[in-house]
């Protein structure tokens, strides 16, 4: 995306520990989602996932906040292609950047200028 209406900051240990406990659930499930949302008033990104044979999976981390054109942000990911993004980054800090709850997310590196990776959302059935 040129523009983007959502930016924020997350620090990738966190964002990255948070996937290992979702994929406990997932079971080498390749379709297993991810549920990310966020509100403008709140500088927090919280993830969800559900698992019906296991139950529900609700966690939260820390986000600075660069750009919030939104009143909310409701988007999911596939878990694996998630954390395949993120795996590559070297760098302590990541940016992630959305113009919405549909739109594809530029996640960067931001050690590594040269560093971007393009994730597409799935459907949100919950």
């Amino acid at each position: 995306p040129d523009s983007n209406n959502v930016s924020f900051v997350v620090v990738k240990q966190d964002l990255d520990r948070l996937i290992k406990v979702m994929s406990a659930f997932s079971r080498e499930n390749s379709s297993f989602k991810v549920l990310l949302d966020m509100r403008q008033s709140e500088n927090r990104v919280f993830l969800s996932s559900v698992a019906n044979e296991i139950g529900q999976n609700s966690v939260e981390i820390d986000a600075e906040v660069k750009n919030f054109g939104l009143e909310e942000l409701k988007t999911a990911y596939f878990l694996r292609s998630l954390d395949e993004a993120i795996s590559h980054i070297d760098g302590d800090k990541l940016l992630i950047e959305t113009k919405g709850n549909i739109s594809a997310t530029v996640i960067k590196d931001l050690s590594d200028p040269d560093y971007l990776h393009i994730l597409m959302p799935v459907r949100r059935d919950v």
